[in-house]
C-alpha cells in the first residue's frame, strides 16, 4: 500500500507543479479570464461590422431614394444647349385605366408614386413624370417636361427629348390592351411634332432613337412603324438644312454627367 501511495503523492505533485504560474504562483482563474478577453474581442467585432452595414445601408438609401424637400425635389437640373436628339418610347399600357384615360397626367401621378427619385424642379416646378412629350390615340400632344429640363426616360440620353405614345405596340407584354398598333392619328402628331422639334433644335434623323436603340428593352414595341416614320422624317430633313449637324452648335451633348444619368429612368 506504502508504494501506491508514494505514485499518487508523485502524479499530484506533477499536477500541481504543472498548474502553477509565472513565478510559482497558482492562477486558478487564468483561463477563464482569456476566454472573456476573446468573448469581449468578437463582440467589439460585431458591433463594427453591424455598424459598417447600417452606415452602407443608409448611404444606399440616400443615393437611390433622396429625400423630398419643402417646396421642391430632390435634384435640380436643366439642359444648357439645344437637346440634341429624340427618343421614342410607348407607355406599354392600354388607353384607359379604371374608366380613366392614361395620359400625361396619369403618368405624372404614377411616376410620382413608383419612381419618387425622378423627380425633378425645373424654374420652380416639380416635375415627376420622365418624358418630355405624350401623344395620345387621338393624335392629341400634351406636355411632359420642359424641353429643357433633364428627362427621366432612357439612361444616357435623357438630355435627348422623350416622346411617349399611348399604347402597347408589343407583343412580350402578354396582353391584348388597345391600341396595339400607333394609330393614324398618333403617327401624324408625331411626325408633325418631330419636324417642329427638328427644326427648332437643329436635329438631324440620325439623331431620332427608338428606346430598344439605348437599352436592352422592347420599347416602344415591334409593332412602332420606326422605318415608315424615320423615312417621311428623312424626307423632311433633306429639305430644311436647319436640322443638319452643320447647324448645331460646336459642343453637344457635354452636360454633367451625373445629370445625363440622374434618375436614369427605365
Amino acid at each position: 500500500m506504502a508504494g501506491g501511495s508514494d505514485r499518487l503523492c508523485d502524479k499530484s505533485k506533477e499536477v500541481n507543479e504543472g498548474m502553477q504560474g509565472s513565478g510559482g504562483i497558482y492562477r486558478p482563474g487564468k483561463f477563464r479570464w482569456k476566454r472573456r478577453r476573446l468573448k469581449r474581442l468578437a463582440r467589439n467585432m460585431l458591433t463594427i461590422v453591424l455598424l459598417a452595414i447600417a452606415g452602407l445601408a443608409i448611404t444606399w438609401r440616400i443615393r437611390i431614394r433622396p429625400p423630398h424637400l419643402p417646396g421642391g425635389a430632390a435634384r435640380q437640373a436643366a439642359i444648357t444647349q439645344d437637346p440634341p436628339g429624340i427618343i421614342f418610347h410607348a407607355s406599354m399600357t392600354p388607353s384607359r385605366a379604371g374608366g380613366k384615360p392614361i395620359d400625361a397626367a396619369w403618368i405624372e401621378r404614377i411616376h410620382a408614386e413608383d419612381h419618387p427619385a425622378w423627380a425633378t424642379t425645373f424654374e420652380g416646378k416639380v416635375y415627376h413624370i420622365g418624358y418630355h412629350y405624350v401623344i395620345l390615340p387621338d393624335g392629341t400632344v400634351q406636355k411632359g417636361r420642359p424641353d429643357r429640363c433633364i428627362g427621366c426616360h432612357a439612361p444616357h440620353f435623357n438630355t435627348w427629348l422623350g416622346i411617349c405614345l399611348i399604347g402597347c405596340f408589343d407583343p412580350a407584354i402578354g396582353h391584348h390592351w388597345k391600341p396595339s398598333r400607333p394609330t393614324v392619328a398618333q403617327i401624324a402628331a408625331l411626325i408633325s411634332l418631330c419636324e417642329r422639334l427638328m427644326s427648332q433644335y437643329h436635329i438631324p434623323p440620325e439623331r431620332i432613337l427608338r428606346h430598344w436603340d439605348t437599352k436592352k428593352t422592347w420599347c416602344p414595341g415591334r409593332r412602332f412603324p420606326y422605318r415608315a416614320i424615320m423615312a417621311r422624317l428623312r424626307q423632311y430633313g433633306a429639305a430644311h438644312p436647319e436640322t443638319s449637324l452643320r447647324a448645331q452648335p460646336a459642343v453637344i451633348g457635354n452636360y454633367p454627367a451625373e445629370a445625363a444619368t440622374a434618375g436614369e429612368g427605365r
